[in-house]
């Protein structure tokens, strides 16, 4: 279950005692504990409330997405990316976790408009196709 607790503790206090301010690496990485202690909701708030204090990049955003696919919660992965590409923070690894999140949930037509619009803006990567193919077998 991993020590998710105090990574947001650690996180947190930085914040509040104005020691270095934290940055995306320290927030992926307690985003990543939050998910691997299967506590996806934790990893989203947490997500949501750094956004004034934290650069937001693709790989960070990517592992909010993922946090929701790996709870099986597709609709979410898929609002959170719409809001990611709206504010233009996402990118290939938010789509990729996007696509992932839609094998859970047996969703290869909204996996393959995710992907149409990859090819359409940045182009997909091999984890793009892979994703896609594993949707499309698991169908």
């Amino acid at each position: 279950q991993g020590r998710w607790e105090e990574a947001l503790c650690l996180l947190r206090e930085a914040r509040v005692d104005r020691l270095d301010e934290p940055d995306g690496r320290a927030l992926c990485s307690s985003m990543v504990a939050c998910e691997r202690a299967r506590k996806w909701k934790a990893a989203l708030q947490l997500f949501q409330e750094t956004k004034d204090w934290v650069q937001r990049n693709d790989f960070l955003c990517s592992t909010a997405v993922a946090a929701c696919g790996r709870a099986s919660w597709w609709p979410g992965a898929l609002a959170l990316l719409a809001e990611l590409r709206e504010n233009g923070d996402a990118g290939r690894f938010s789509s990729n976790a996007a696509i992932s999140s839609c094998t859970r949930g047996k969703e290869w037509r909204r996996a393959l408009a995710i992907f149409e619009d990859l090819l359409e803006q940045l182009g997909p990567d091999t984890v793009s196709i892979n994703a896609l193919l594993k949707t499309l077998s698991e169908a």
